[in-house]
């Protein structure tokens, strides 16, 4: 027989037919598991990479928070400091 898909008609060939359909499939299937695997792999990558994105980004927000607090005090320090000096300056003038 010519045409391998063909459903042959003697016994022989019909095992032969039946052995080489199941390697196919079995071939098929590791493909298919590899390509998962590869896949499942790839994908928890991505989690792990995602998770250390989101604690970067979740310390540098609360860096720059925290930075904006730091800020703010300098400033209120610095205008106690200038209240301070005025007092002290209009205090030396009279």
């Amino acid at each position: 027989m010519t045409n391998s898909s063909a459903y042959p008609s003697d016994a022989s060939n019909f095992q032969s037919w039946v052995e080489r359909t199941i390697a196919g499939m079995l071939s098929v299937q590791k493909e298919i598991q590899e390509s998962q695997l590869k896949i499942q792999e790839s994908q928890l990558q991505n989690s792990q990479d995602i998770a250390e994105l989101r604690k970067i980004t979740s310390d540098l927000v609360g860096y720059s928070i925290n930075q904006e607090s730091d800020i703010q005090t300098v400033r209120e320090d610095l205008q106690t400091l200038k209240r301070r000096v005025d007092a002290l300056d209009g205090g030396n003038n009279t």
